[in-house]
């Protein structure tokens, strides 16, 4: 199935043998946003032009742009702020 089902998130974690909360998916739509969470996987939204003004409240965090050299600062941003959502 396409997303906002779980699908290809949850055939992915089975095929890297991770749980969800293991790692974070970084997705741009509500769609996206639907479909990792609904995996378990806490999500980074960056939202585009097309896709601002759609709700990511489930979100563990939503920024501007994702660069590549912070990768590793924004995985441990959303875990952290995913944990607080869950507790």
């Amino acid at each position: 199935k396409k997303k906002p089902a779980p699908d290809i998130f949850l055939l992915a974690l089975k095929q890297l043998g991770l749980a969800g909360n293991d790692c974070v998916a970084i997705e741009d739509s509500r769609n996206g946003l639907l479909s990792s969470t609904g995996a378990g996987i806490p999500t980074v939204v960056t939202p585009s032009v097309y896709t601002d003004d759609q709700n990511f409240d489930e979100a563990a965090l939503v920024i501007d742009t994702v660069s590549f050299a912070s990768l590793e600062a924004v995985y441990e941003l959303a875990k952290r702020k995913s944990a607080t959502k869950s507790a």
